[in-house]
Formats: structure tokens, sequence, C-alpha cells
């Protein structure tokens, strides 16, 4: 097995680039550039009619929800989120990495379901028990 510190390294930095996958994200009209949704979300606003969230328009085959936010310049910026595999080339880049982590993972004695379910946990700003008794100890929430 790889040395302890340069596997939480390597998974801490693969994390990293699946979570940023997404941004930056610039308006198109005035040039803000949101680095991270954290930054998205802070540096602009709901628009002034709703919540700013929208269902996807029908005729989609999966669930998808499109984020409307109002940058400082008062440009409408989106932002979709989609349950479904993005077949882009960023969305292909996503899967390769989330591949090679756990394929890094793979000499933890862990099954690869666990692995996987550990994964999605960090990406989704969880923390890992079963990772931090492995003397992973990550967290990637901003």
């Amino acid at each position: 097995m790889k040395n302890r510190q340069n596997l939480v390294t390597e998974l801490y930095q693969g994390l990293q680039a699946l979570v940023d996958a997404a941004f930056p994200k610039v308006c198109s009209a005035c040039g803000a550039n949101y680095q991270n949704l954290e930054e998205f979300l802070r540096g602009t606003h709901s628009t002034l009619s709703s919540s700013g969230l929208k269902e996807a328009e029908e005729g989609q085959n999966y669930p998808a929800v499109e984020l409307y936010r109002t940058c400082h310049c008062g440009a409408t910026m989106l932002e979709f989120f989609r349950d479904r595999r993005d077949d882009s080339k960023t969305g292909i880049l996503v899967r390769a990495k989330f591949a090679q982590l756990l394929d890094l993972l793979r000499d933890t004695g862990l099954s690869v379901a666990t692995v996987r379910a550990e994964l999605i946990l960090l990406l989704r700003g969880g923390q890992s028990e079963i990772f931090n008794l492995l003397g992973l100890d990550i967290d990637i929430r901003p």
C-alpha cells in the first residue's frame, strides 16, 4: 500500500478536482469570476420573484433543477444541476478522476462499493469515519 500521507494527498487532490469541475463560472455581462459554488452563492443573490430554483423543462428523461442567480451587476446567471450522466468532455474527465480514486483506494481492503459510497459522502461535504479509521483524515469542505 502507498505511504499514507501520499495516499491522503492524492485522494484530497482528486476529490477537490471533482468538486471544482463545474467552476469557475464567469458572468458574461461584467466578467465577475466565481471560483466555486460557495463563491457563486455568496456573490450573487436569488432572483427578485422567487428562490431562483426551477424544475428543468419538461421532456427531460431525468430529474434536473435550474438555479437562477443575479450577479452583482444585475445579470442573471444559471447553474444547472441534474441527475444524469454528463457526457461532455468535463463529465468524462470527472468520471475518469473518480475511477482513479477508486483504484487508488483499492489497496485499503475496503470493497469497491464502500469506497464509492465514502467518496460520494466526501463530495457531498460529509466526513468519512471509515477513511478516518484508516488514517486518511480528509476534509474537503470549504
